[in-house]
């Protein structure tokens, strides 16, 4: 008899969201059946709070090193080595981290850029993304963001962002506003015209474009995003990148990074509407 190899799941936690009542470890209490379907593998202080002494204890875990000896280290060497399909990092944010971790966290983040692996940032995305579910509950009440980096090497964000508003344009057209960075508005315009209506476009990511949608989202005028980054992005896009991390982080936005997991939610989103 066959076996089917489990997918492989990261789970990373700051200390304060892995005790009991803590983001993490609620996700992990009330999602034990769920998380039965993959593979876990985790640094050794989450795996210790969240596994052996925790909620998870009894699911399919494999601690590495704790963090700051190596441990995240080994887990980015996974989502390259495409052995890792998703990450779920949630992150404490009124502690300020080490040197070590900051860098390490922003290897994993920049390497599931790069491997389209499946990455989910604060409690929401987390959830939704283990339900199997889009968080959409009126799309006609709702505003969706696409914002997408421009051609660099062999990644071109904005082509992949326009196949997914072509394929799911019906679907994508129940939402009160698509709001976008100027020149993916214009793009999308073209290329999507069933579309047109919903887009509003506003300035530019080089010219504020990245603030005056992060400025929607802080103010609840917006509730989903998604943001295909280039992971070989100029220094200017640096820190707009940066800037929807926090601001993903403070105000608990469903926010999808990559493709795989924009087809994934938009795909969830059609089975919801039917």
């Amino acid at each position: 008899m066959t076996t089917i190899a489990k997918p492989t799941l990261a789970i990373l936690a700051s200390p304060a969201t892995r005790k009991p009542g803590g983001a993490a470890y609620k996700l992990v209490e009330e999602n034990l059946v769920r998380l039965r379907r993959y593979r876990i593998i985790t640094t050794g202080g989450v795996g210790r709070d969240l596994f052996e002494q925790g909620p998870g204890h009894g699911l399919d875990v494999h601690p590495y090193l704790p963090s700051d000896q190596g441990g995240l280290v080994q887990i980015a060497a996974d989502i390259v080595d495409k052995s890792c399909q998703a990450v779920v990092n949630i992150a404490d944010i009124t502690k300020v981290q080490s040197v070590f971790s900051w860098v390490s966290n922003n290897t994993i983040f920049n390497q599931a850029l790069h491997h389209d692996c499946e990455m989910m940032i604060n409690p929401r995305s987390a959830q939704l993304w283990v339900e199997g579910r889009t968080g959409v509950v009126d799309p006609a009440q709702e505003t969706l963001a696409l914002i997408a980096h421009s051609e660099a090497g062999n990644r071109k964000p904005k082509e992949e962002i326009a196949a997914l508003a072509t394929e799911y344009s019906a679907e994508f057209a129940r939402f009160k506003r698509i709001i976008c960075t100027g020149t993916t508005a214009k793009e999308l315009s073209t290329q999507v015209p069933d579309l047109t209506d919903q887009f509003f476009g506003y300035s530019s990511g080089m010219t504020g474009g990245d603030a005056q949608i992060a400025r929607e989202i802080v103010e609840g005028r917006c509730q989903h995003v998604i943001f295909l980054i280039n992971p070989r992005w100029a220094q200017p896009h640096q820190q707009d990148v940066f800037l929807f991390n926090d601001i993903a982080r403070k105000t608990n936005i469903n926010i999808l990074f990559t493709n795989q997991s924009a087809w994934r939610w938009a795909g969830a989103l059609r089975q919801e509407l039917a």
